[in-house]
């Protein structure tokens, strides 16, 4: 596959951009989102999600999911808010906050706004990105919450806090501030 993209970047840049695109997006195959991708992968089903910030037919891939099956707190997405979803990992003994990367105006909004307020460099550290540490403490204060919760009904599980690109700088303030806000003999 990449050097069939090679040898089309020689005929069109543009278009070696946008395969690459669809390719990191899972946009070559639009039928799967970004959430089957990673439930498949490894082997979670609709029982295991807390929280996703699809509708709740995209879950109905499997066959057997109901709505029932999810949280009802599902949101829509807005700036400061990249897409993200929570699931429990039963084998890995884990939730985990799975935060998608840059996609879409809204996700483009928050890495626009790079100066950060007082309260985050007071929280994150100073020259912390403002959009990205504005989005961890959105989805800090829209989960911490469930998250409590859950880890109390599965004592010993540990918090992953995953992302790619925004996802990843999200990803990593929201650790630093959950660190700080869950108990102590929590993982994060």
């Amino acid at each position: 596959t990449f050097g069939v993209l090679l040898v089309e970047s020689a005929r069109s840049p543009l278009r070696l951009f946008r395969t690459l695109w669809d390719l990191l997006c899972g946009l070559h195959r639009p039928h799967i989102t970004a959430f089957e991708i990673h439930t498949r992968a490894l082997g979670l089903g609709a029982r295991n999600v807390l929280h996703a910030q699809w509708r709740p037919r995209l879950m109905e891939w499997q066959g057997k999911s109901r709505p029932t099956d999810i949280a009802t707190h599902t949101s829509t997405l807005a700036a400061y808010v990249p897409a993200h979803y929570i699931v429990v990992d039963y084998l890995e003994r884990a939730v985990v906050l799975v935060i998608r990367g840059t996609l879409d105006l809204e996700d483009m909004v928050t890495i626009v706004e790079v100066a950060p307020s007082r309260r985050d460099e007071r929280q994150l550290g100073r020259g912390c990105h403002g959009g990205m540490a504005a989005a961890a403490r959105t989805l800090v204060t829209q989960h911490e919450g469930l998250l409590r919760q859950v880890l109390r009904m599965y004592p010993g599980y540990r918090l992953d806090i995953v992302g790619h690109s925004l996802g990843a700088g999200v990803a990593t303030f929201a650790a630093v501030l959950l660190r700080r806000a869950l108990p102590r003999r929590t993982a994060v």
